[in-house]
């Protein structure tokens, strides 16, 4: 079948998102459909981002109705999704590989990985001094 090989494809160059689970995803720059909207439709994605375009099948079309500046979404069990960039930017930053999250940094206007705060542990603490007080004649 080759429906498997198509979304491995995709996995394999769209770019990771951290959301509430790791998807692949892209925005979409312009998508070209079949005469009725009821064949599939091939993807553009931005073209600073250099990808190629892809198709995606009938039913994604008619379930989804994808749309410019929205996000074709592919999760880890090959479902394919679209969001408007209005519901999936809010949530969602590049994927750093590793358990600390990246955070956008709006005056950068970029996503940097952030260090996490030492942990402060009993043996790391410091300890209060003992202080004795003398009462004042």
């Amino acid at each position: 079948m080759g429906e498997p090989n198509r979304v491995d494809n995709l996995r394999s160059i769209l770019p990771k998102w951290e959301t509430s689970k790791v998807v692949h995803a892209v925005m979409i720059d312009h998508i070209e459909y079949g005469a009725d909207h009821q064949r599939e439709a091939t993807i553009y994605p931005l073209a600073e981002l250099n990808l190629p375009s892809f198709t995606v099948p009938p039913e994604y079309v008619a379930k989804h109705a994808p749309r410019a500046g929205g996000y074709y979404i592919l999760y880890e069990d090959n479902y394919e999704s679209f969001a408007p960039a209005s519901a999936f930017e809010p949530y969602a930053m590049p994927f750093t590989g590793d358990d600390e999250p990246a955070t956008y940094d709006p005056d950068e206007d970029e996503f940097r990985k952030v260090e996490p705060a030492p942990k402060v542990t009993a043996a790391s603490s410091p300890k209060p001094s003992k202080t004795t007080v003398k009462p004042s004649a």
